[in-house]
């Protein structure tokens, strides 16, 4: 009977070793299930984010075929990349949705280029930070009242230099001094609410360009390289102020075009004096030669007519003829000869004191004859100076020409290029830029800010050429050369932002493009996912 206990006791340790094996193996299976499924999880998760990433690059390229395809004799908000819901906004794309935001570069000042002026009209700008930003984008380590240069940055956590020199990526604003990121991409809290700043980045570019063309898609004439025939028959500028353009060239800017350059007065200038001055010596020795010779031959004839020893009527009669010769505005040459004939035809007759009296007078008529003679030439040399300056003036303005008159440059401002490159730097899009961007170009002058944006609206196409401009309301000429050579209507740069949201499991991606679509077929200048 003692045997049984003991048998009893080894059943109930099975049991328990059997329930902790059975604890065991089901906690295995549990984590073992719970770790699949997290790595189900994760998988599908990447494999959703390279989903998106797909999908956002489709949205890119998208909106590249647009701008690429897309009319370039202006570029205005109504064009097919700004206004086209069925390609870019919510668009399925298996199992993804993607919407892209393509906007114009040139709507926005180039924080590279701009002036110093406009940069003080942007919205929640400081001194501090206009400094600040001047300093960062010179080439000194020069500190101006209230900026920043390398010294303060090497001094912050995780110090930098500066960069002295133009910004790479608009981003970089974020480490110049006194910038915050609530400026830089707008208000953040509902209490930052009331502020017009949308955030600086809507405001300043680094990239904008524009394509060297003018309205009808030609390359603009490069007016530094262009000849005459090409000045007056495609610019349709006169001969004079073709001729001008050759003669003061180069130029950089549309407004330079109508200034008055040294060069040129110069080349008046000399052209005028060297003419004058040839007038003026040819009548000087004129008169010189006139004078001389009326003299010399009168002498010689007082003096033959002293060794002739002629009468008192043969002198009378020699005072008669060089009388009349000094009256007449003939020349001192048939004086002098007149005189002579008649001193060789009283020759042997009268007392010598009769012909010394009668040479005296002879030397006398002669030298009235040559007085005659001088005023002559000097009423002779007057009017040729007064021929040869106007000759000269005339000379002078062919060969120096015309400054160009004002309504000429602004009429071809379309056509007219400085370089031989595909594309130009830096300018505002007038067609695209907003109300923040046109204030700051027009240094504070938000009425008219609104009245081109107004202009624009009311027409299809927008401002087609530079010269629209003269037509908005409170535009003067003297606003429109302040602000002719910072503005086009036409756009080669653009930012892509392409956002792809998955319908599984809601992730994000986004894809931030900057293209070229006028160099090698949409060349990118900036990529950035995140």
């Amino acid at each position: 009977m003692p045997s049984k206990p003991r048998t009893i006791r080894k059943n109930g340790s099975a049991l328990v070793i059997v329930l902790w094996l059975v604890m065991l193996m089901t906690t295995v299976a549990v984590v073992t299930a719970r770790m699949a499924m997290l790595e189900s999880r994760i998988s599908q998760l990447a494999a959703e984010r390279i989903r998106c990433r797909w999908a956002a690059r489709a949205g890119v390229e998208t909106a590249r075929a647009l701008l690429l395809s897309d009319e370039r004799a202006s570029d205005t908000k109504l064009d097919i990349w700004a206004q086209n819901e069925a390609d870019l906004v919510d668009v399925p794309l298996y199992g993804c949705r993607f919407t892209a935001k393509v906007i114009d570069e040139s709507s926005k000042l180039n924080i590279n280029t701009v002036s110093e002026t406009a940069l003080a009209y942007l919205p929640d700008m400081t001194q501090e930070i206009l400094s600040s930003i001047l300093d960062w984008r010179d080439t000194d380590e020069e500190i101006r009242t209230d900026g920043a240069e390398s010294g303060y940055y090497l001094t912050l956590p995780n110090g930098y230099y500066c960069r002295n020199g133009s910004f790479q990526t608009i981003r970089e604003l974020l480490r110049v001094k006194g910038v915050t990121r609530d400026i830089f991409y707008g208000p953040s809290s509902p209490e930052l609410a009331w502020s017009e700043n949308e955030g600086w980045m809507n405001y300043l570019t680094c990239h904008s360009a524009q394509p060297n063309i003018d309205s009808q898609g030609n390359p603009k004439i490069d007016i530094n390289q262009a000849q005459r025939d090409e000045l007056t028959s495609s610019l349709s500028f006169s001969r004079n102020e073709a001729q001008w353009i050759l003669n003061n060239r180069p130029f950089q800017n549309l407004v330079s075009l109508t200034q008055s350059t040294s060069s040129s007065t110069a080349a008046a200038s000399s052209a005028s004096t060297t003419a004058g001055t040839g007038g003026s010596s040819g009548t000087s020795s004129g008169s010189s030669a006139g004078g001389s010779s009326a003299g010399s031959s009168s002498g010689q004839t007082g003096r033959q007519s002293g060794q002739s020893g002629q009468s008192g009527q043969s002198g009378s009669s020699r005072q008669n003829s060089s009388a009349g010769s000094g009256q007449t505005q003939g020349s001192s040459g048939r004086t002098g000869s007149d005189s002579s004939e008649s001193g060789r035809s009283g020759s042997g007759s009268g007392s010598s004191p009769a012909g010394g009296s009668s040479g005296s007078q002879n030397q006398q008529s002669s030298r009235q004859s040559g007085t005659g003679s001088s005023g002559t030439s000097s009423r002779t040399g007057q009017s040729s100076t007064t021929t040869a300056s106007a000759t000269s003036t005339r000379t002078g303005q062919q060969t120096s020409g015309t400054t160009p008159s004002w309504q000429s440059v602004l009429a071809n401002a379309d056509r007219i290029g400085f370089s031989s490159q595909t594309v130009t730097s830096g300018k505002v899009n007038v067609n695209t830029a907003g109300l923040i961007v046109l204030t700051a170009l027009l240094e504070g002058q938000r009425d008219l800010a609104e009245n081109i944006i107004a202009y624009r609206e009311g027409r299809a196409a927008g401002f087609e050429t530079l010269q629209d401009l003269a037509q908005v309301e409170g535009m003067t000429e003297s606003v429109l050369r302040q602000i002719i050579d910072l503005v086009d209507v036409r756009s080669s740069v653009f930012s892509i932002q392409s956002t792809a949201v998955s319908d599984a499991t809601g992730q994000k991606y986004t894809i931030e493009v900057i293209l070229n679509r006028d160099e090698q077929n949409g060349r990118v200048l900036y990529w950035r996912e995140q």
